[in-house]
């Protein structure tokens, strides 16, 4: 060992490593180890220990029971690499140096103890773990004579610690496996029997752990031994004998017990009773889920453990009602300390259900039945039914909504029956609904169809079985939906249910009205059918007439036409009154008769459309189309409104017979389209608390917007711009809460004006019967303030109670009006807001496809008005909706043309208008729609030229556009822009100069007066910077540049009277003279430099720079470079451009010399084949020297040029050929670029 240490110190340099916290450190050293090792044992024999193995073995035997945790994680692995990979040690040598230097003694503290417990432990898995004991069981080699010491050994370390006993159980339970069962029985057996034969309830988990692998290896009879009751380890009678020992495997969490893992194995894997896991589970693993959150945690891991074991069918084994009832519990809180594990129990049932259909059935049911929730995505906040319904094909998903349907009649059972029912069957119509409606669930149209007709079916009819003495019997159907359909419900299906079920089945068909006919089996497929039709083209809706047809011929079948206002008040009130009932009774067989008539004209009505239809599609003209949307847009108002009235809304009666008769005189007999009167009907119905009804009122609209007239437009437009906020609002009579639809001048019926007429009389009585009451409290409050007059002196009289008491009961009355009557003002108030927003909804889709219609400019100022107003709070949302409208309206690239003289006035009139609400905008989002407003108006003002497209760069022709009306307000624009005032913002400017530059041009001598104006810097030079962006423009410049010429006086005013303003400062005063070397810039690539000095008047413009540079304000700032620079643009800008122009001509012609005269032939001598391509090579060369010379400037110096200019002479004394050759080429640049000493 000696010579180990003090030769070989990188050998004992890994040791050190051995210890280190990084676990790749730790491998790495082991690697180097065990070369090292093999290395030196190279040179010895196959019996014998090289010096470094022997101390390596010593030092890992003992390095494994280090006190650090580190040390103790090398070592062992160390010692594990070196056993498996030096067959030479012996292991039974092992053994004994393992229990000789960690067998702990009296001396030893508790510490040092643990230790050489530890060591026990590493050495005995580091023995199992390198394989050696394998490869001696296979050799024959009888493992006991070190085995059973080491067991031993290991029972000794496992009552020292009370984390040592399941480790030491699990090295026990690894030898086991490499001893045969008569080695077991005479030499292990005495050792461990005194474990296994305690009484069941102070078995450990170890000793379970011990017991189950005897059982597994060996087949051990503990019955003769122990108390339990048979060998197998799963009956039930020895599971409840251990339900101690379960519950005590918590300790380990958050990692489950070793025990379970084998008991899991033993109970799926290696067993072929299928009812030892239902043992397992409902005994041992159940009672978990009703205790504390440690245990349930244990559970939950069980659970996710056991999942991937699972057969599908074995999964209801699981899902207990307590197990259930945890996991609900725990999803259904964010915030619990288990809603995590919770989470990913759930992903792990549903991703191992997705594997078998029939399982997602089963788990859907189980998540949502009895022990679950009944909206379960919506409780725990995970989508956990929609992913399995998603995983279903369309076969599945109609098993699922036949179960759903049979759910709807199950009879519950209870005290509250019929409370559970009703909620059992609300939820079945939500996932009824949650089906029809997702786009992931994958399901076909007939199911969808099912779906419908089975809520319509519960929203309209009653199943009664009937005898039927004299009458057919119905037929009977091979139809599943019928059969399940005449069923009766216990309990009955009540007037709330049915209500629930109408306005979900609405809900269902304004789904579906928005969504694209889609062909079999392919659902991103879009068809030519509208939206809201089948693949036959036909209605979702119509397909309910058909339905309700049929269900009509059952005689067992009721029709039930109640309303929801009539429910809600029975619920209310009782009605117990027989007069009411008779009443009821009477009006509802008038309203069946109404029902049936219109019933009956609609179905006609749709099969003329039908017919209609199919002759239109046939056609080939070119209006067939627009035809085609019309009819189907209003065949599907007919139906829509049609279903209402099966909903017992008698309202729309009237409505849906003007409709009626508006189809048959219009598209039967051609005539002229009654558009007030569709649109006012129209308007009617967005009134209408069905978003059904309102959404079908947009489709019509959008069909037939084209047909819409001023009139109508006009009606649209007086409903947004009403004021219902300027009422007297002491004011509380019905007259002021009359109907939202009356108090914007809307007829909704044009045949009830006696219902009117009786309603108004009515309110007057309920008016008067109000009056009286208030008179007859009147007195009583009278009499005690006339009896406090009276007495008013004597400060010690009081009231009485009885006069208290009825003082109190007048002012209660009074206050619970006050409330009544605000509540009621309120009510009026959102409703004809939300009205307006329906209305604003339909502008703008007329706004949207109507955008060449001359009326949309009627729709400016009633939409400027809206938006410019102040509003609050309240409307808020109301006033941003409109004016998304009017900015839809304002950027839309096209705009109507040939324009009449009355519409050229009304944009004249709309222009001064615009310019009026910008200069007493107060807010910056009205002046952004003021300033929109203003270029839209000029943009189609301008276009109206009879010139085309050229004439949009023609700065002369301005259209229709009245020059004296736009200079009038744009100088007070810029008046006050440039002004104090500041009521016009900078962006005006900038708007209107970028979209109409050809406006910018035509105001730029206004400019050029007003810039000085002001004293505002600032203001001044963003002008200057608009003017720079609008002579930009080079299309406007003209011919030969004419126009710029004429406005380049005015751009020399502007800088002019910049200059001289008082308040300049340096930023502004620089920037200034860039600006004004742009612009120089720019006029002299278009005039010669002469003209453009005579232009600007050159003299006079560098005094007013000397003059602004000389100011006391600006003394500190150099403007040196800025001065140069534009002096160097108005005198030498020019002539060095023309000098550069002049270079460039003769190196051209130049050029073209010497191509020509190299494509002539030699006169005398031929040139060798070898140097004929050598000269070609050069000049291409110096072509591309060339090129990159002339980007520099004259004046550059080029040490290349100077070499290859010619000397005199050079062409005489060169010694061959191709050196003359490219001294012709090269001297091009040099001849016309002169150095600088010919420029001097």
């Amino acid at each position: 060992m000696e010579n180990v240490n003090n030769t070989n110190q990188q050998f004992l340099r890994i040791f050190w490593d051995l210890s280190s916290v990084n676990p790749k450190a730790q491998t790495k050293a082991v690697a180097t180890l065990i070369r090292s090792l093999d290395c030196c044992q190279v040179k010895h024999s196959n019996d014998s220990y090289c010096p470094e193995l022997a101390y390596t073995l010593q030092r890992l035997i003992g390095g494994v029971g280090a006190s650090s945790q580190s040390s103790r994680m090398g070592f062992s692995l160390a010692l594990t690499e070196l056993l498996s990979h030096f067959s030479v040690v012996n292991i039974e040598e092992v053994v004994e140096r393992l229990l000789k230097e960690h067998t702990p003694s009296k001396t030893q503290t508790k510490g040092e103890t643990r230790d050489a417990g530890f060591g026990i432990i590493f050495g005995s898995l580091a023995l199992l773990r390198s394989g050696r004991i394998e490869k001696l069981e296979k050799a024959g080699t009888p493992l006991e004579k070190f085995i059973v010491p080491l067991v031993k050994e290991l029972l000794a370390v496992s009552t020292r610690n009370k984390f040592f006993p399941e480790i030491c159980t699990q090295a026990i339970v690894g030898f086991l496996q490499y001893i045969g069962k008569a080695a077991f029985t005479s030499s292990v057996l005495p050792v461990v029997l005194p474990l296994l034969s305690r009484d069941p309830s102070e078995f450990t988990p170890e000793n379970a752990l011990l017991w189950a692998k005897c059982v597994e290896l060996y087949s051990f009879d503990i019955s003769k031994h122990s108390t339990f009751l048979t060998n197998n380890l799963f009956s039930v009678g020895n599971l409840q004998k251990l339900s101690t020992t379960f519950m005590a495997t918590s300790y380990t969490i958050p990692r489950v017990h070793s025990l379970w893992e084998t008991l899991l194995e033993l109970s799926l894997s290696k067993s072929d009773n299928p009812q030892d896991f239902v043992n397992l589970w409902s005994i041992a693993v159940e009672p978990l889920f009703d205790t504390t959150d440690n245990h349930k945690y244990l559970g939950l891991l069980l659970a996710n453990a056991s999942l991937p074991l699972l057969e599908s069918r074995q999964f209801s084994v699981i899902l207990t009602p307590l197990f259930m009832r945890c996991l609900t519990q725990h999803l259904s809180i964010p915030k619990h300390i288990l809603n995590k594990a919770s989470k990913y129990t759930l992903s792990l049932l549903v991703s191992e259900a997705k594997k078998d259909p029939q399982t997602v059935l089963a788990l859907v049911g189980t998540l949502q039945g009895a022990h679950g929730i009944s909206h379960f995505d919506q409780r725990t906040g995970t989508k956990a039914v929609a992913s399995l319904l998603a995983s279903l094909n369309p076969e599945y998903t109609e098993k699922y909504t036949e179960e759903l349907f049979k759910k709807f009649y199950a009879t519950p059972k209870g005290e509250e029956s019929d409370l559970i029912a009703f909620n059992q069957r609300c939820w079945v119509v939500d996932q009824l609904i949650s089906i029809a409606r997702g786009k992931v669930v994958p399901k076909k149209e007939q199911c969808i169809l099912r779906i419908l007709k089975f809520l319509f079916y519960h929203s309209v009819f009653n199943y009664e079985q009937k005898a039927t003495k004299g009458k057919s019997t119905p037929k009977k159907t091979n139809d599943s939906l019928t059969t399940v359909l005449y069923t009766p419900c216990t309990p009955s299906v009540t007037p709330k249910l049915r209500q629930f079920v109408r306005t979900r089945l609405l809900s269902l068909i304004t789904f579906l009205n928005l969504q694209p006919s889609v062909q079999e089996g392919e659902e991103d497929t879009k068809t030519k059918n509208p939206n809201g039709t089948t693949q036959d083209g036909q209605f979702w809706v119509y397909k309910l007439y058909l339905f309700k047809q049929l269900m009509t011929s059952n005689p067992n079948n009721t029709l039930v036409q109640e309303s929801y206002e009539m429910t809600e008040k029975d619920e209310d009130e009782g009605d117990n009154e027989e007069d009411s009932e008779e009443s009821s009774s009477e009006s509802s067989e008038e309203n069946k008769v109404d029902v049936q008539e219109v019933e009956k004209k609609l179905l006609t009505t749709v099969n003329k459309m039908q017919s209609q239809l199919t002759t239109l599609k046939k056609s080939k003209k070119a209006e067939a189309s627009k035809k085609i949307k019309q009819l189907k847009s209003y065949e599907s108002l007919l139906l829509n409104l049609g279903l209402l009235t099966n909903f017992g809304d008698n309202g729309v009666l009237a409505t849906l017979d003007e409709l009626i008769s508006i189809y048959t005189e219009t598209f039967e007999n051609a005539e002229l389209f009654p558009v007030t009167i569709v649109m006012d009907i129209l308007i009617s119905l967005l009134d209408r608390g069905s978003r059904m009804v309102r959404r079908i009122v947009q489709d019509v609209f959008h069909a037939f917007c084209s047909f819409i007239n001023l009139e109508s437009l006009e009606l649209l437009l007086s409903v947004v711009t009403e004021d219902n906020d300027g009422k007297d609002e002491d004011d509380h009579d019905h007259e002021n809460c009359q109907d939202p639809t009356h108090n914007h001048g809307h007829k909704h019926d044009h045949g009830s004006d006696d219902s009117d007429s009786e309603s108004e009389d009515e309110d007057d009585d309920d008016d008067e019967e109000e009056e009286s009451k208030s008179d007859e409290s009147k007195p009583e409050s009278m009499a005690v303030e006339k009896s406090e007059g009276e007495e008013e002196d004597d400060e010690d009289i009081s009231l009485d109670d009885e006069a208290m008491f009825r003082l109190d009961k007048s002012l209660a009355a009074m206050v619970h009006n006050s409330k009544e009557a605000a509540k009621e003002l309120k009510e009026i108030k959102t409703s004809s807001l939300h009205f307006k927003h329906r209305v604003v909804s339909l502008l703008s889709t007329f706004a949207k496809s109507q955008a060449n219609n001359p009326l949309i400019l009627n729709m400016i100022s009633p939409l400027l008005t809206v938006t410019g107003d102040e509003v609050g709070s309240e409307s808020s949302n109301f006033v941003s909706k409109t004016r998304k409208v009017l900015f839809t309206l304002l950027h839309s690239h096209k705009y109507p043309k040939g324009l009449t003289s009355e519409y050229i006035d009304l944009l004249h009139n709309l222009l001064s208008q615009s310019f009026t609400l910008l200069f007493q905008s107060q807010s910056y989002d009205g002046s952004v729609v003021f300033s929109t407003a203003i270029t839209f108006i000029l943009r189609v003002l301008l276009g109206q030229s009879e010139g085309g497209e050229n004439a949009n760069w023609d700065v002369k022709d301005l259209g229709k556009l009245d020059k004296a009306i736009f200079l009038e307000h744009f100088t007070k624009a810029v008046s006050y822009f440039v002004g104090k005032k500041g009521k016009v913002p900078s962006f005006f400017f900038e708007q209107l100069f970028n979209h109409l530059p050809k406006i910018g041009w035509l105001s730029l001598e206004l400019i050029s007066q007003q810039i000085g104006k002001g004293s505002n810097v600032f203001i001044a030079f963003s002008l200057l910077e608009c003017v720079k962006k609008i002579i930009r423009v080079k299309k406007l410049h003209g011919e030969n540049s004419n126009n710029l010429r004429t406005v380049a006086p005015f751009l020399k005013d502007m800088f002019m009277k910049f200059f001289q303003m008082e308040r300049m400062n340096g930023k502004y005063a620089k920037e200034s003279l860039k600006l004004l070397s742009n612009i120089l810039t720019l006029l002299l690539t278009s005039f010669e430099s002469a003209e453009v000095r005579s232009m600007v008047s050159s003299e006079e413009l560098l005094a007013a720079i000397d003059e602004m540079c000389s100011k006391k304000a600006l003394s500190g700032i150099n403007f040196s470079a800025n001065k140069t620079n534009l002096t160097k643009l108005l005198e030498q800008g020019l002539q060095s451009k023309k000098r550069k122009r002049t270079e460039k001509q003769e190196e051209e012609k130049k050029e073209e010399k010497i191509e020509t005269k190299e494509q002539q032939p030699p006169a005398k001598k031929r040139k060798l084949p070898e140097t004929k391509q050598q000269p070609e090579v050069t000049e291409k060369k110096t072509e591309v020297t060339e090129k990159k010379t002339e980007v520099a400037t004259p004046t550059e110096k080029k040490t290349p040029v100077k070499k290859t200019t010619p000397k005199k002479g050079s062409a005489q004394n060169t010694p061959t050929k191709q050196k003359t050759q490219a001294t012709k080429v090269t001297p091009k640049k040099t001849q016309n670029t002169p150095s600088p000493k010919q420029k001097k």
